[in-house]
């Protein structure tokens, strides 16, 4: 018995606006093209994690600071810049089929009485050009409710991705 996966989308007229994109929708937003890479710390160096971009719809300069690695932390530091930017323009004009969606990330700030609600939570990969399934393709993260700095709050659906589950006996 082989079990075989795999995704068909479907690009229609749809032309609808949401500020809910669900499951398996095909959806796109001039805001995709501005958003940062996230980073990470390894061995003392921060680097860029190129997998995943969460979308905030406004920057095209994102630079953080952080201390040099090997200075001690009584000692004056250097301090470095990285450019965690993410800025594509053709990323604004692409389609992203919906892989999660659900509410989540609240949570409370800085202290019990600064409490912030969950939000609409919105991951999508990048389709190809063609608007075929592209699992190697990028992966965008964005809210579109809530009290977050990465907000897309509408997005326009194009289409519907459906998955499909395929048993040969």
């Amino acid at each position: 018995m082989t079990l075989k996966l795999h995704i068909t989308c479907v690009v229609k007229k749809m032309n609808e606006k949401t500020s809910k994109a669900e499951l398996g929708d095909i959806i796109r937003a001039e805001e995709f093209a501005c958003g940062t890479y996230d980073s990470q710390f390894v061995d003392g160096d921060l680097i860029l994690v190129n997998d995943e971009i969460t979308i905030d719809g406004t920057k095209k300069y994102r630079p953080i600071g952080y201390r040099k690695k090997g200075t001690p932390w009584d000692e004056p530091a250097e301090y470095l810049q990285l450019d965690v930017c993410a800025y594509d323009e053709s990323r604004g004009e692409s389609m992203f089929v919906v892989e999660k969606a659900h509410m989540g990330g609240g949570g409370t700030g800085h202290g019990l009485r600064d409490i912030f609600p969950d939000g609409w939570y919105v991951e999508a990969r990048r389709l190809g050009g063609d608007g075929a399934y592209n699992p190697g393709g990028e992966v965008i993260k964005f809210y579109q409710s809530g009290c977050f700095n990465c907000m897309v709050r509408e997005v326009e659906v194009v289409g519907k991705a459906k998955l499909v589950f395929e048993v040969e006996c």
